[in-house]
């Protein structure tokens, strides 16, 4: 079925191929994979990267025809956001093209390989993939081009190092010898550079040797400024009360309004609002109303606050948008309201986009429906604004991993590197030690953190990295005050059959713990007695104790367990949009096939496929452990090729020297993992 025709399109080609040794003609097998989903702005027409294959017959060639990649009118198919390709080098989105050959008989033969990332602009004719070469960008980036280009890339390198030596001549600083620049041919078809727009990391690794390993990886994934940033001025009235009010008591209602010492959650200071004429009805605004944030609009922020009343209320949290840094004219507000019970101490979350023409913001509590609560008392305290949607730990300058001098702000760094994944991440079944721990030792004894539990899947893993947010809605509605309860957990995902685990964190501010039973059931206990708690229809995010980690950079191998494609795009994308949100560098390992699939085996085509997906969407911060476990593992093991190797290569599968079974690799292999790590890390400056 040919694409709508208000989508422009150029084809691309591979192949043919023969047997050197009997020139046996081959059939090309090519399975072609976009970055991103797309949506045509003008329709809303959706089109999802799930991938397309094609194979030719014995000796021809295979042609594809593929979206352009620099043309106006797309939107993110996740974010929503319009792909702005107006600067010359920019573009919507990648291909990722995985090749592999087979014999007459459909059988693998020869070594698989991936031609990309690259991007198909307008020009003449079929666009050769074979012919393809990487060119840098400004941004770091790197994509595949015609090799026709290759001169005009070194013509700019060479008029790069002139200029350095002329420059050096007069005894000036000098400029950067390598242009970081991407090449593509305009439509009068001269030579123009430019960057990407914000769309994936640079190009990944495919099948390097180890010599090369650390060179061509440079410069990918540094450290980052891993802090949280509480964005209000005087989030919990440290000093003084500046910028708290209350605004107003109700219809009828008259009281007083001040900061009590201790009086807020935790020992904090506490905004007290005490009404002394009861209120026959409307509602009330609490907190740090006039202690506004800079915002931008169209940014996703995440409100949040603590309160206790001694009547049963409705409360929420309120976030405010303002056009100024005062005054009460505001561009719209958000609220999140429910019934507390007396005597509840919660935490009100919620997130929402700043409106367009937004330039401050606050975060309230709001009460409504004042009739009915007499004279009354409500303390609210530990005001957060944060960029982005995720609910992170609550911060403010009184914390002890606060940066020294800058309010609100935690430090830089608490730890060096955390690893996410399964049994391949937490364990050695060869009885030596796990990927995390030699990766420690190899670069001299650093702090790496194993957060590798066997048998989760990828939905497990995510929910205890924090990536990925998932719902809590108890049977009852609520919380109970002691016990558990059963609950409905969305999304869920999939799981191994059997398999149980806890995760332990916060449902609406209450300590606890969220089990998931061999059957799928899934239930939340707390951890302490206390008052019973509502919870909002929908359910109430739960925050794992995980959040906190800010660690330098996680290291995400997941997909070994009960795999489905779109859960473990899923959940990786979450933590890396964690990581991302938080500051965190990231690196994401492929899923290995066991010994029992070999090419062409259902779970082989399936861990294809998610592997081409990661590799396009996440460029090098993609590490495709997988082909090099294949491609250079025994060398790096040093060890020689058994006949059983031998087969196993040539089906594409991980030698079996190192394995220790059908899934989990053996300590040789777990080394050599440890290994590219280590090279890897150590090349990108992150250790």
């Amino acid at each position: 079925m040919p694409l709508p025709s208000y989508v422009p399109v150029r084809s691309v080609s591979v192949g043919g191929a023969t047997v050197l040794e009997s020139a046996a003609l081959l059939r090309v097998q090519v399975t072609v994979t976009a970055s991103r989903p797309l949506v045509w702005a003008a329709t809303g027409y959706r089109f999802e990267n799930v991938g397309t294959q094609s194979t030719s017959e014995p000796g021809s060639e295979v042609v594809l025809t593929l979206p352009r990649t620099d043309v106006q009118g797309w939107k993110d198919g996740r974010s929503g956001a319009i792909l702005d390709v107006s600067a010359e080098g920019a573009y919507s989105h990648r291909y990722i093209a995985q090749v592999r050959y087979l014999d007459e008989a459909g059988r693998s033969s020869g070594v698989p390989f991936t031609i990309g990332p690259f991007v198909l602009p307008e020009g003449d004719g079929v666009l050769d993939l074979d012919t393809t070469v990487p060119a840098p960008t400004v941004a770091g980036d790197a994509v595949s081009v015609p090799d026709s280009w290759g001169a005009d890339v070194l013509a700019a390198r060479a008029a790069a190092e002139a200029a350095e030596a002329a420059l050096a001549s007069i005894g000036q600083a000098t400029v950067a010898p390598e242009p970081q620049t991407v090449a593509r041919r305009t439509s009068t078809g001269a030579l123009a550079v430019g960057a990407p727009t914000a769309d994936e990391h640079a190009a990944r690794m495919t099948e390097v040797a180890p010599q090369v390993l650390a060179s061509s990886a440079r410069g990918s994934l540094g450290r980052r400024d891993n802090r949280v940033v509480n964005l209000l001025t005087n989030p919990a009235m440290l000093t003084d009360p500046a910028g708290w009010v209350t605004s107003g008591y109700g219809t009828g209602g008259a009281g007083t309004a001040s900061r009590v010492e201790g009086a807020g959650h935790d020992g904090s200071p506490g905004w007290v609002t005490a009404w002394t004429t009861a209120p026959t009805g409307g509602g009330a605004n609490l907190g740090p109303y006039n202690a506004r944030a800079p915002v931008v609009g169209g940014q996703v922020y995440r409100a949040s606050i603590h309160t206790k009343a001694s009547a049963t209320m409705s409360i929420g949290v309120r976030l405010s948008w303002f056009t100024a840094d005062s005054g009460s004219a505001f561009a719209g507000s958000f609220d999140a309201i429910i019934e507390v019970p007396a005597g509840t101490t919660r935490r009100f979350s919620a997130y929402a986009t700043a409106p367009a023409g937004a330039t401050f913001a606050s975060v309230t509590a709001r009460v409504n429906n004042l009739a009915g609560i007499g004279t009354a008392t409500i303390t609210v305290s530990r005001a957060m604004l944060t960029k982005g949607p995720r609910l992170t730990p609550y911060r403010d300058a009184s914390f002890p991993d606060t940066a020294a001098g800058v309010s609100h702000v935690t430090a830089a760094r608490s730890g060096f590197a955390s690893m996410y994944g399964d049994s391949m991440t937490q364990l050695n079944y060869s009885g030596g030690t796990p990927v995390p721990t030699k990766l420690a030792d190899l670069l001299g004894g650093v702090a790496i953190t194993n957060e590798g539990r066997g048998g989760e899947s990828s939905t497990g893993v995510a929910i205890r990295q924090g990536g990925l947010e998932v719902r809590v809605m108890p049977s009852t509605g609520q919380i109970p005050a002691s016990g558990a309860v059963p609950c409905v957990v969305t999304p869920a995902g999939e799981h191994l059959p059997s398999a149980a685990f806890n995760y332990y964190g916060t449902v609406h501010g209450v300590p606890g713990k969220l089990t998931k039973a061999a059957n799928d059931t899934w239930t939340f206990t707390r951890d302490a007695a206390g008052v019973a708690v509502d919870v909002l229809p929908g359910g109430e995010p739960f925050v794992p104790h995980t959040a906190s980690d800010w660690a330098d950079f996680h290291v995400i191998w997941v997909g070994h367990n009960a795999p489905t494609y779109e859960d473990v795009l899923r959940d990786v994308g979450a933590m890396v949009e964690r990581c991302r949100l938080q500051g965190i560098g990231y690196l994401v390992l492929s899923p290995l096939t066991r010994t029992s699939q070999p090419a062409g085996s259902d779970g082989y085509t399936l861990m294809s496929r998610i592997n081409a997906a990661l590799a396009a969407t996440y460029g090098a911060a993609f590490l495709d452990v997988r082909r090099y476990l294949i491609d250079h593992g025994l060398t790096v093991a040093g060890i020689t090729p058994t006949p059983g190797d031998v087969t196993a290569i040539s089906e594409d599968r991980i030698p079996v020297s190192l394995m220790h079974d059908d899934v989990h690799l053996n300590n040789a292999g777990l080394t050599v993992v440890a290994r590219l790590l280590a090279m890897v890390v150590t090349a990108r400056g992150m250790a």
